[in-house]
């Protein structure tokens, strides 16, 4: 089943905003934390049709261009699950910043960056599906993408460090 890019971000839009929504009604936050994600939330609908109806003149000229983009049931799932892992994230990031003191320990770092990489991830899938490969942005979306998966090889990096320290035996102390 092919869908076009409309039903594709009616779909996507079902299945994303109300956790979204659920996520926005909490009493606990403030208005301006609302006020913010609310405005993201409507950005990306806002954007949704844009990217997908607008063509430039050299992506028209282009062989790959097709004014009907169809995506499969694999795009849409892919970009669905993607869609999930950015709300999550968020949530996530939303949530730590607020209640812990990260910025003070190693393992705080080291969250709030592991999640926003993952968080940037699902962004780039949902994006990229959207926008699709042959748009004028794709170039600068794989840029990113791979800037993104260098993080999260630096980021294993330093946890095998970790983890390789803590493994190290502790030395008993001097005699007195």
């Amino acid at each position: 089943m092919l869908l076009t890019n409309a039903a594709l971000w009616a779909a996507a839009l079902g299945y994303v905003l109300p956790p979204v929504i659920a996520v926005v009604a909490q009493p606990r936050w403030t208005g301006a934390v609302k006020g913010l994600l609310m405005l993201v939330v409507a950005t990306a609908v806002g954007l949704g049709p844009a990217t997908s109806t607008a063509t430039s003149p050299a992506r028209a000229r282009s062989p790959a261009y097709s004014p009907r983009m169809t995506l499969t049931w694999s795009m849409i799932v892919n970009a669905g699950a993607s869609g999930l892992i950015v709300v999550v994230a968020g949530v996530f990031l939303v949530t730590y910043a607020r209640i812990r003191p990260w910025r003070t320990t190693a393992m705080g770092w080291y969250l709030i960056c592991f999640v926003g990489t993952i968080l940037g991830l699902g962004a780039y899938t949902v994006t990229i599906t959207l926008v699709g490969i042959h748009s004028p942005v794709a170039p600068f979306l794989r840029v990113a993408r791979v800037i993104l998966l260098l993080v999260i090889s630096g980021l294993l990096v330093l946890a095998t460090r970790t983890v390789r320290r803590a493994q190290r035996p502790i030395a008993p102390p001097p005699p007195p």
